[in-house]
């Protein structure tokens, strides 16, 4: 492990500009899909809903809509999926 040290700063870039978050985020959006036993999503249809932070993501896959919104029963269950599915 990397001892942090020297580490003077830390940079997030949040919204794409120096990373492509992509892959990472259909991993998660597929990983919280399977654990709610629901059919896998159109890559192409994640990657025009991201932009807006983790939470907005999950309700327009959920609802399959820009503005959608999921009840407030299914979204603590949804959220703990998208941030805890182990990555393959």
């Amino acid at each position: 492990m990397v001892k942090l040290e020297s580490v003077s700063a830390v940079c997030f870039d949040l919204d794409g500009t120096l990373a492509d978050p992509f892959d990472d985020l259909y991993e998660a959006v597929s990983g919280m899909l399977r654990g709610l036993s629901l059919p896998d999503e159109d890559p192409h249809a994640i990657k025009d809903w991201i932009g807006d932070g983790a939470d907005l993501l999950i309700h327009r896959v959920l609802t399959r809509h820009i503005d959608g919104r999921v009840s407030t029963r299914v979204k603590p269950s949804a959220r703990a999926l998208f941030v805890l599915i182990p990555r393959q």
